[in-house]
């Protein structure tokens, strides 16, 4: 049984940041085994809720806010101690205590995340690697000992990638529709994207383009340089469109687009590839809007493509589908999308290399099928 005792002092705030509160805290630790006197006087001061409230924590949870209330003492200069010890206006209970302060706590930045999981060197202790798995070469390791911990965890995978190899993949973080819905200023609600585009749960029930406090940038790569599975969803509607790739966490939600269209604009590219736009009053005013923004044929709005990447997929989800048939499944879910077929969805090994490019291993599954 452990208990921290602490009293908050004051509340300033930052200069530079004058909505964030700074909590000035006093504080102590005792355990069962050492109570301090000076701690037991304080605990029956502040035992009543007149006097003070109990918080009910585990052993890491207590762990945790201590360290983090030491780590913020030794911030403190010894100039501001000092003052704070001439403030001092309870009684001698508190003589040992430390002086410590706490921040308010909210979701952590791409930048903060991308820190605290950034994984590289040996994947057991993190200590600089020296070696590779020599069968797989996906994973690093400090020596033969780390290796022998890790061998229970890292043998299926070992199995998996032994010999395999990994592809380049470009990707988008948005769909094409909505690169040009951004550029012309058109409404998303507009474009229908977030219930046509796509049509699956996932990218339904996504928040990344309705929640204007849903962070805005490239996701931080929170595996290093270590293999993950990724899943790869076929586009159910449009038979050369995006597909949608993400993670067991979804640290990162990704689009895979094909490019290299069969047509222009001359072939009806506007309502064959973006059956969304056609909600839209006139469609030939949306093809004029691109013309004269230089964006013919879709280029020009940004939007990287990969055609040998979503080539790569396809064959993949033909197999899928070609296994499935022996067993007699397979078949398109519905008779308006005979492309559709099978399970809609793959799943794969991969390893992040940039800021929108994976490395993918396309002819490998996983041993077992994942339920996510």
């Amino acid at each position: 049984m452990q208990a921290i005792c602490m009293r908050m002092v004051e509340v300033r705030r930052l200069t530079e940041k004058p909505d964030v509160p700074i909590i000035i805290v006093t504080y102590a630790s005792a355990g069962r085994n050492t109570p301090p006197m000076d701690t037991l006087r304080w605990i029956a001061q502040h035992m009543t809720p007149a006097n003070g409230s109990q918080i009910t924590t585990t052993p890491e949870e207590q762990m945790l806010l201590l360290t983090i209330l030491n780590s913020n003492s030794k911030r403190l200069s010894s100039d501001f101690k000092a003052e704070y010890q001439k403030k001092r206006v309870q009684g001698e209970e508190e003589r040992l205590f430390f002086f410590s302060f706490l921040l308010p706590m909210g979701p952590l930045s791409h930048e903060d995340l991308a820190k605290l999981t950034k994984t590289e060197g040996c994947v057991v202790c993190e200590k600089k690697g020296v070696s590779k798995c020599s069968g797989c070469l996906a994973v690093e390791y400090c020596g033969s000992e780390c290796q022998k911990l890790h061998w229970k965890e890292h043998k299926s995978l070992c199995k998996t990638l032994t010999g395999a190899k990994f592809h380049p993949l470009k990707f988008n973080y948005e769909t094409e529709d909505i690169r040009i819905a951004n550029m012309l200023g058109i409404p998303l609600a507009a474009t229908g994207v977030s219930t046509r585009a796509m049509k699956t749960p996932d990218i339904e029930n996504s928040t990344r383009f309705t929640d204007p406090n849903h962070p805005k940038g490239p996701p931080p790569n929170i595996h290093g340089n270590n293999p993950f599975l990724i899943k790869v969803q076929r586009n159910r509607v449009k038979e050369d469109g995006e597909m949608i790739i993400h993670d067991r966490k979804r640290s990162f939600e990704a689009y895979l687009t094909r490019g290299g269209r069969r047509g222009g604009p001359e072939d009806g590219w506007l309502e064959g590839y973006y059956p969304s736009m056609r909600d839209l009053p006139s469609v030939d005013e949306l093809a004029k809007m691109l013309k004269d923004m230089e964006i013919k044929g879709g280029k020009g709005t940004g939007t990287v493509t990969d055609t040998e990447a979503w080539e790569k997929a396809r064959v993949a989800f033909r197999e899928e589908d070609e296994e499935l048939k022996k067993s007699g499944g397979g078949q398109p879910t519905n008779p308006m999308f005979p492309w559709a077929t099978g399970t809609g969805k793959i799943y794969r090994y991969a390893r992040r290399k940039g800021v929108n490019e994976l490395e993918v291993c396309w002819d490998r599954n996983p041993e077992k099928t994942p339920v996510w």
